[in-house]
């Protein structure tokens, strides 16, 4: 029939899990302890890494980029600190 809904393929899809908490590493048993759900089955293969966004309650420094006032206003002031 054209059209019906059909049975097919599901899963296999990458899925991505930020800011999971490592607790506890195990090198001797080859256990890692991370605290949260882990998207997959069970002995699926994990990629475990970095992330790339900051959690919240990080505070990042911000960079201060002077302007053109600025730096006209610095230049006499470098002048007579030369003298």
């Amino acid at each position: 029939m054209r059209g019906m809904k059909m049975p097919g393929h599901m899963g296999q899809v990458q899925r991505t899990t930020q800011n999971l908490e490592v607790i506890q590493v195990r090198p001797e048993e080859n256990v890692l302890l991370i605290k949260g759900a882990i998207p997959g089955s069970n002995n699926d293969y994990v990629i475990i890494r970095e992330s790339k966004k900051i959690p919240k309650g990080t505070v990042k420094k911000k960079e201060v980029v002077p302007t053109k006032k600025a730096k006209a206003a610095a230049a006499p002031a470098k002048a007579a600190a030369k003298k």
